[in-house]
Parts: C-alpha cells; sequence; structure tokens
C-alpha cells in the first residue's frame, strides 16, 4: 500500500465516480482505475462496487475510507512539521546565560525578539558559569548561551563578541578610598578583598592574579564568592573589598561604590557563543536575532 494510492482511493470515494475522480487528480480513467485496482489487489480486498452509472464503497472501502483520510491528514501533518522544523520554526533550544548575561538589557531583548518571532520554539534557559558553559557545548547539553570567554574553546566555538568590559573596584561607599575618583593596583596592598572563586572563570580568576602580582600585590583574600552577586553583597557589608566585571550593571547600588583601576587592564569579553559544527537552524534563528539586537544597540 503506497500513500499515492490512498490518495486516489480517497478522490474516487469521495467522487463515486471514476472519471470525475480522475479529472480532479489530473490522470486519465484508465491510469487511476489501474492504481485503484492495484491497491485492491494489494489489500486482497474489494474496495468498490462497480455500476453503471458510478461507484459504490464496500464495507471494507467504507473503513479504509475513514483510515486513509487520517493516515493523510497525519502525513501532511508531520510534513508540515518538517518543513517548520528545517526553517528553526519548532523545536527547543537550550540557552544558558551566566549571572552577568541575566542582567544585560542586550540578552533580554534578543529573547523578546525571538519569542515574538518564533512562538512555536519552546526556550529552555539555565544559568550555568563560562565553564559550565564551555564544557556543556563541548558535551551538547546546551545548544549556545552568554558568558564572558578569553578565546577559550575558539576551536569548537563561534562566538559574537557583544562587549568588551573591565575590572573595577568595588568597595564600600564610607571605604577610604572611596574618596578617590582612580585606583591604582598598589592600593590594593593590604586590603582585604572579596575573591571571586576561581571555578567561576579559571582564566580570567588566573589572568587578574597574575596581574596584580606582577605590580607586587598578592591579594590578601578575606572570603571568596561563588556569584557576583555574593561578591555584592559581602562588598556592602563591609567583608572587604572586591573587583568586579560589568560594574555599570549594577548602577546604584546604595552601599557600594566603583572606582577604576589605572593600570589594570585586562578586556574581558562578553560573548553569544555556539558549537561551530552545529548547522541547527534554531541556533541560526537566533545568532541572526542576537546580531540584529547587537547592531541596533551599537547604533543606538
Amino acid at each position: 500500500m503506497e500513500l499515492r494510492q490512498l490518495r486516489y482511493f480517497v478522490a474516487a470515494a469521495e467522487a463515486l465516480h471514476m472519471s470525475r475522480a480522475a479529472t480532479r487528480l489530473g490522470l486519465s480513467q484508465p491510469a487511476l482505475s489501474q492504481q485503484v485496482r492495484d491497491l485492491e489487489t494489494g489489500l486482497g480486498l474489494t474496495l468498490f462496487e462497480r455500476l453503471p452509472r458510478g461507484l459504490k464503497l464496500t464495507a471494507a472501502g467504507h473503513l479504509l475510507l475513514d483510515q486513509a483520510r487520517r493516515i493523510l491528514a497525519d502525513v501532511d501533518h508531520l510534513r508540515e512539521r518538517l518543513r517548520f522544523a528545517a526553517l528553526g520554526e519548532i523545536g527547543r533550544l537550550r540557552i544558558a546565560i551566566n549571572e552577568i548575561a541575566g542582567q544585560q538589557k542586550l540578552v533580554a531583548q534578543a529573547f523578546q525578539v525571538f519569542r515574538a518571532r518564533f512562538p512555536n520554539v519552546s526556550l529552555d534557559l539555565s544559568q550555568l558559569s563560562a565553564l559550565e558553559q564551555i564544557e556543556a557545548l563541548r558535551e551538547g547539553r546546551i545548544d549556545a548561551g552568554f558568558h564572558h570567554n578569553q578565546q577559550q574553546a575558539r576551536d569548537v566555538l563561534e562566538c559574537i563578541a557583544l562587549r568588551e568590559e573591565r575590572y573595577m573596584l568595588g568597595l564600600q561607599r564610607t571605604h577610604p578610598l572611596a574618596t578617590r575618583p582612580s585606583l591604582r593596583i598598589a592600593d590594593l596592598a593590604d586590603e582585604p578583598l572579596v575573591w571571586l572563586h576561581r571555578s567561576v572563570n579559571p582564566l580570567l580568576a588566573d589572568q587578574l592574579m597574575a596581574r596584580l602580582q606582577e605590580q607586587g600585590v598578592t591579594p590578601s583574600i578575606a572570603i571568596e564568592a561563588m556569584s557576583d552577586i555574593s561578591m555584592m553583597n559581602f562588598i556592602s557589608v563591609g567583608l572587604g573589598s572586591g573587583l568586579v566585571v560589568s560594574a555599570e550593571r549594577w548602577g546604584d547600588s546604595g552601599n557600594v561604590v566603583f572606582r577604576p583601576l589605572e593600570d589594570l587592564s585586562i578586556p574581558v569579553s562578553f560573548v553569544f557563543a555556539w558549537r561551530r559544527s552545529d548547522a541547527s537552524p534554531l541556533v541560526h534563528n537566533f545568532t541572526q536575532i542576537v546580531r540584529e539586537v547587537h547592531a541596533a544597540e551599537l547604533h543606538g
């Protein structure tokens, strides 16, 4: 039994006339009659009673008509879904964000535009650090992610650089250093520091530690934080000062102020990343939206 034969049978069963059905299908009447006979032969059943002025369905024909309509509708539905899937208009897209990305206007806008443009795609969001995202991308557990990347895994990942950020020192508003408009690394020599745990982004942590040591400063780490929010909380209650990336996202932080370090120049690249080998139309569509939103942001 072939789908083509089922379509021919349904046309004949609905017209109850072989010639009219053939005209509807754009076939010759003998060709349609042969296809229906082949279907009957294959099933070992008679589907029509041939009458002088048309056709009449047998009991088997009535049952097959109901089932054939359902089968053909399912096939058409599947074909439509496959087409949508090929265009990236249905499916599930798994995207991770780091803590800072969750506070970026660009990220929120990208999600809003994507949801509006592709309402039938399910967005599966998770919060992962940069290191966790890179591992998850390598292992295929996520499709893309927003994180800070210092050229890590560029043999595997494609990245769109969205913003270049720098470290600033966050400190209590009443701290003596807060009265100065800018600072230098040497000012941290005896300063108790809130330090972001190395596991959050090992490469950045190592670069930061190396830069301070190059200037003769061995950080006095008062406490290690597992997130930027934890760092801000520890700084605000006076447990120490902390080197913070993307300080502008905090705005007016009440008890915490930020000061630039003139001789600390470690650019931190905030990126959208996906697997280089991933040809998924879902990822392609989201990537295009990120590019659009980014371009709009750059042009004000």
